[in-house]
């Protein structure tokens, strides 16, 4: 049932501090035993580890954290992610739901669309790109493309142009 939890992306919070600040020795002995068996069944996935510290006393860098982590049986770097990764996803989540309906993330309006502004001729552009209409080839510069009866142009191929200069010239 755990495991099915931990699939569906369910996190278990570990408080730490009550066991480290119990003076009680059967508290700290069920709070380790708890600890380690559920690091145990998860594998180490889907734990966030927080301190729910009534005062200062309780507070422990994330150094600490971790290496009490590894003594209770779970890895560095998941208890690292316990610490991090584990928590900002829940924080996130949990933003997500109040923010969000039904696929919709977020509404977010970008403004006005700014008016282009007039081309000048004389503009320099920056070097590897062409001012518009200064292309390589233009369709009205080739020579030798025949005219349609309806007087427009028509696509013709390079092999074609070559011929019909080539004919041109002979003549």
């Amino acid at each position: 049932m755990l495991g099915t939890a931990i699939a569906r992306g369910v996190k278990i919070e570990l408080c730490y501090s009550q066991a480290l600040l119990s003076d009680n020795p059967n508290a700290r002995r069920t709070m380790i035993s708890n600890v380690t068996q559920l690091i145990r069944v998860t594998r180490g996935r889907g734990l966030v580890f927080s301190s729910e510290a009534r005062s200062a006393l309780g507070v422990r860098a994330p150094s600490d954290v971790m290496n009490l982590a590894s003594v209770w049986g779970l890895g560095h770097e998941k208890g690292k992610d316990g610490l991090s990764k584990e928590a900002r996803s829940v924080v996130e989540f949990a933003r997500l739901k109040r923010t969000s309906y039904r696929g919709v993330i977020d509404v977010v309006y970008g403004g006005e669309k700014p008016a282009p502004a007039p081309a000048d001729k004389n503009k320099q552009t920056p070097k590897g790109q062409k001012a518009k209409g200064q292309n390589k080839r233009k369709a009205d510069s080739l020579e030798g493309t025949p005219v349609g009866q309806s007087g427009e142009d028509r696509a013709v191929s390079k092999n074609q142009a070559k011929r019909n200069r080539r004919a041109q010239a002979q003549q």
